[in-house]
């Protein structure tokens, strides 16, 4: 899998909402995905393909594991299950654009 580039949409493991959020301004329970644009996406962080409906192959999304003082901590390597060991920093210099997709409300309600 080639090297991530430009805006990304970014899926969250368990608990990683609770820590962006204050980062993000908002509260964990608004935060569904980020789409981050990032300096460079480091070569450490290959999310594991994904098949399409079509039956191709498209790039997957990478996992957000947590947040800090520091940076975002994503989980490596090319699974499709987060893990926390490990983890890949991105300092926040590195960040040029986070925005949070909020959770979809019912459209029939």
């Amino acid at each position: 899998m080639s090297r991530l580039e430009g805006v990304q949409y970014v899926r969250l493991a368990p608990g990683a909402a609770q820590a962006v959020a204050p980062y993000a301004g908002t509260s964990a329970e608004q935060i569904e995905e980020l789409v981050l644009d990032l300096r460079a996406w480091p070569d450490e962080i290959r999310p594991a393909p994904l098949r399409a409906r079509n039956g191709w192959r498209v790039a997957g999304d990478p996992i957000l594991v947590d947040a800090c003082d520091d940076g975002l901590l994503f989980s490596p390597g090319s699974s499709t299950r987060p893990s926390h060991e490990n983890p890949i920093l991105v300092r926040w210099s590195d960040v040029l654009d986070m925005q949070v997709l909020g959770a979809r409300e019912d459209l029939g309600a």
